[in-house]
């Protein structure tokens, strides 16, 4: 993943710059495609004005055999953080809350550090990553695998096994139910090591937890779905007509299937 990452930006970088010939950039993609264990991915090439070069290389579908096209939905994980941090600007300048704005003026339940209770939890902590909000183990009871029994484990690692197995015995909660869960003191996955020793504010730790409670307090503030509310103020704005939040929101016939690191497919 590093090497392609690497060879994107230098391809990207060169091309704007040098003028490369698109040629060579297609082939040298192509390249790494071959000699890399990614089933297939995309690439755009852009300026503000118009679209220097795009095409898909690889399969979207290895046993259906279909080809990795530019019109290719591919599931972006952590990067639809970017959106809640777009959505955060656009609460800010609609005045529903501020950067400082303490978490606790708009969550239904508290959410505080154990250690540090007269130190509030704020907006930009969130944002910024300095909540001392910890994923923990708790994290992974967020993925929830359920066609499981479909799968035949004996194709996959014992690693993948594993986490597929817990996955499958994982339960669907709300958002506000899981956060509830994980941050309030008496949520029933609540432990005192989900949050950092330093009080808010003092240390950066990525957290997916922190930022899907920020995401529910723009819900919160906005008073409207946080789906809704960036299809509308993001998504349509910018004619992302085929982006959405959940697989019902998209046309799963121009979806890629994920595959593990060994090639088996992802269900």
């Amino acid at each position: 993943m590093k090497t392609v990452i690497k060879g994107l930006i230098f391809f990207i970088g060169y091309s704007v710059i040098s003028q490369t010939n698109v040629q060579e950039l297609e082939h040298q993609l192509d390249s790494i495609y071959k000699n890399s264990n990614i089933s297939g991915f995309g690439v755009s090439v852009i300026t503000p004005d118009k679209i220097l070069f795009e095409k898909g290389f690889g399969y979207a579908d290895k046993e259906e055999q279909k080809g990795y096209t530019v019109n290719t939905i591919q599931n972006i994980g952590s990067v639809s953080k970017t959106f809640i941090g777009i959505a955060l600007m656009k609460a800010i300048e609609q005045g529903k809350l501020s950067e400082d704005t303490p978490i606790n003026d708009i969550l239904p339940f508290k959410v505080e550090h154990p250690k540090f209770q007269e130190t509030p939890i704020l907006v930009k902590h969130l944002a910024t990553h300095t909540s001392s909000i910890l994923d923990t183990e708790v994290y992974e009871k967020s993925y929830v695998l359920e066609k499981g029994s479909m799968l035949d484990l004996g194709n996959y690692t014992k690693t993948e096994q594993k986490e597929y197995k817990a996955m499958s015995s994982n339960k669907k909660y709300s958002l506000k139910e899981f956060l509830y869960n994980h941050l309030h003191i008496k949520g029933s996955w609540y432990s005192k090591n989900n949050f950092k020793k330093q009080k808010p504010g003092e240390r950066y730790e990525y957290s997916n937890i922190g930022s899907a409670l920020l995401a529910y307090v723009i819900e919160l503030a906005t008073e409207t779905p946080f789906e809704e509310y960036t299809k509308k103020f993001i998504f349509d704005k910018l004619d992302m007509n085929n982006t959405g939040w959940s697989y019902a929101s998209i046309d799963m016939s121009k979806h890629a299937k994920t595959y593990t690191e060994k090639g088996n497919e992802n269900t």
